[in-house]
C-alpha cells in the first residue's frame, strides 16, 4: 500500500515540476520577446531623432550660409527708386516682399518711406532668410516759365486811384509790347489834395489778368525748394525716395 502510494506520490511531482518548468519557460520566452521590442523600438527611437536632428542642422546650416542685401537703382534721391534682392547663392532660390506671395522677381518699386524687408528661400527644403533696409523720402520741385507767345491777357481795368507826391509812370503801349500786367498814369493834381505840399500826383494803376496755354516750355530741375508761384509759373512736386 505504502508502495503504490510512493508512486502516486512521485507521478504528481514529476506532473508538478513540469507545468512549472514550462511556467518558468514561458515567462522567460515572454521576457525575451518583450526586451527584444524594447531594443527594437529604442534603437527605432535613437534613428528617428537622429534623423531630425540631422534634418533641422541642415536646414539651420543653409539658412546660415546664405546671405542677402538689398541693392538701390540709385544712391541718391529718386522718385523710381527700385530696390533688389541680391542673394549669396541664387541658385534654386523663391523670392517675396511680404513673406505670403513668392516667385522668382527680385525687384520693387518703391512707392512709400518705411521698412522694406525682401526674403528668399530655397525651393527643396524651403529654409528661409531675410535682409532689409529702411527708405526716406522728400518731396522735391520743378518749374516752368510761360513763354510771351503763350500768354493770353485780359482786359486793362483801374485797380488803384491815389494822391501822391511822387509818381513813376508805365507807359500803356510799352507795358503791352513787354507782355505786362501793370501801367501807370501820373497827372499833376492841385497841391491841396496832398495836404498842401507839393509836387502832387493823382496816380491810377491800371492791370489785367493773364493767364499761359502752356506748350513746349522747358522745366527746371527738381529741387527741394519750392519757387513761387504766380499766373504765369507752372509748379510740379514729385516724392522722391532713398536709403537711409
Amino acid at each position: 500500500m505504502v508502495i503504490v502510494m510512493n508512486k502516486k506520490g512521485f507521478a504528481i511531482s514529476v506532473i508538478l515540476y513540469s507545468i512549472v518548468f514550462m511556467i518558468i519557460t514561458i515567462l522567460y520566452m515572454l521576457l525575451s520577446i518583450v526586451k527584444t521590442r524594447y531594443v527594437v523600438t529604442d534603437k527605432l527611437r535613437e534613428n528617428i531623432v537622429s534623423d531630425l536632428n540631422d534634418i533641422e542642422t541642415v536646414l539651420v546650416n543653409d539658412v546660415s550660409k546664405e546671405t542677402c542685401e538689398l541693392i538701390p537703382s540709385s544712391n541718391d534721391y529718386s522718385a523710381n527708386l527700385e530696390l533688389t534682392i541680391e542673394v549669396s547663392n541664387d541658385k534654386d532660390k523663391l523670392y517675396s516682399f511680404d513673406n505670403v506671395n513668392w516667385g522668382n522677381e527680385k525687384t520693387i518699386l518703391v512707392t512709400s518711406s518705411g521698412l522694406y524687408t525682401a526674403y528668399f528661400k530655397d525651393s527643396v527644403n524651403n529654409a528661409i532668410g531675410s535682409c532689409s533696409v529702411f527708405v526716406t523720402s522728400r518731396t522735391e520741385y520743378r518749374y516752368r516759365d510761360c513763354a510771351d507767345n503763350h500768354k493770353q491777357f485780359g482786359l486793362w481795368y483801374l485797380s488803384k486811384e491815389e494822391f501822391v507826391n511822387s509818381c513813376n509812370p508805365v507807359d500803356k503801349v510799352d507795358a503791352e509790347n513787354k507782355k505786362e500786367t501793370l501801367y501807370r498814369d501820373c497827372n499833376s493834381a492841385n497841391e491841396a489834395n496832398c495836404s498842401g505840399t507839393s509836387p502832387c500826383y493823382l496816380m491810377e494803376e491800371y492791370t489785367r489778368g493773364v493767364s499761359c496755354n502752356f506748350s513746349n516750355e522747358s522745366w527746371s530741375s527738381y529741387d527741394v525748394n519750392r519757387p513761387n508761384s504766380s499766373l504765369t509759373t507752372e509748379i510740379q512736386s514729385t516724392t522722391t525716395y532713398k536709403i537711409k
